[in-house]
């Protein structure tokens, strides 16, 4: 799961001082097993929309909500965990998909319900919530 950052990327060019950690799922785990939280001042993590589709493609069938809910709630509560133990501060990053129009078919839906809940979720155990749009930050809840 732990993987060092190829030279051709971007983000390593701009930013070659970053240590990387990818992990499609079990984000808390890995990252709690890694022991990278003593070698870093910070966490940002990107995405949580894609933990939840992550999530949602790994269950046996991804139109069943319920146990695409209760795996995708699983795995926030055990981020929510590490997170409030951690001695390093962090920064979630996700997406807001329920401003547009709903969509027809019961595995977009179910994704876009499941997404809101971990968005809920995260948002109440955060300190700070912002939104941006367009480039701007919006506070939503302020320490």
């Amino acid at each position: 799961c732990i993987s060092p950052l190829p030279p051709v990327r971007q983000d390593v060019i701009m930013y070659p001082y970053l240590l990387t950690l990818e992990c499609p799922r079990h984000v808390a785990s890995a990252v709690g097993e890694s022991g990278l939280l003593d070698q870093v001042d910070g966490v940002i993590l990107e995405c949580v929309t894609l933990l939840a589709s992550n999530t949602l493609y790994a269950q046996k069938e991804p139109t069943d909500y319920e146990p695409f809910q209760e795996a995708l709630i699983e795995e926030i509560e055990a981020l929510k965990k590490l997170i409030r133990q951690s001695p390093v501060p962090w920064v979630l990053v996700s997406s807001e998909t329920g401003m547009g129009i709903s969509q027809s078919d019961a595995e977009t839906r179910h994704y876009c319900d499941g997404l809101g809940i971990a968005n809920q979720l995260l948002a109440k155990s955060a300190d700070e919530v912002y939104f941006m749009v367009a480039g701007l930050p919006l506070t939503v809840k302020k320490g």
